[in-house]
């Protein structure tokens, strides 16, 4: 089964507001993990071709 990925503004923000946390104390760590969670979200629009993104 697959689900349509819906990044709402609170979750960009939210993101945003904890990789800057996390860059002030380790900025080289903060980059790769924002990476990775990248990567991850990517593969969730991946893995549903057939559902419209949704990106607000």
């Amino acid at each position: 089964m697959t689900y349509p990925v819906i990044v709402t503004q609170k979750a960009k923000d939210d993101l945003r507001h904890y990789f800057a946390l996390a860059a002030n104390h380790a900025p080289e760590t903060a980059a790769r993990w924002l990476n990775r969670f990248e990567d991850a979200l990517q593969t969730l629009f991946r893995r549903s071709p057939a559902i419209p993104r949704v990106v607000r």
